[in-house]
């Protein structure tokens, strides 16, 4: 099983992504949780998880920050997120994409 999240459009030039697993419960984000950043000098991030080992099931969280707006009073994103389940199968992989 996995988990991979992309932030694919953005009206801001920069944000960075973090993602972890809520281990304590709480419902918030915390530092010690995370387990993907991706932070590049633009806002196309990406995170795929996992990085070793199993992903384990729990609450995971998206963080988004806006590291360098655009200007304008309000910026907007478009974040996608997937989780992939293993079907034992050993053929190829079929991704049927959404109609445009």
């Amino acid at each position: 099983m996995g988990l991979e999240v992309s932030i694919v459009a953005s009206t801001a030039p920069d944000l960075d992504m973090y993602v972890g697993r809520d281990t304590n419960g709480n419902g918030s984000p915390d530092a010690s949780e995370q387990l993907c950043s991706s932070t590049s000098g633009s806002y196309h991030e990406y995170c795929s998880l996992p990085e070793s080992g199993p992903l384990v099931a729990g609450n995971y969280w998206i963080l988004v920050q806006n590291w360098a707006g655009s200007g304008a009073p309000v910026d907007t994103f478009t974040l996608e997120h997937a989780v992939l389940i293993a079907d034992g199968g050993s053929g190829p992989i079929q991704v049927a994409a959404r109609p445009a």
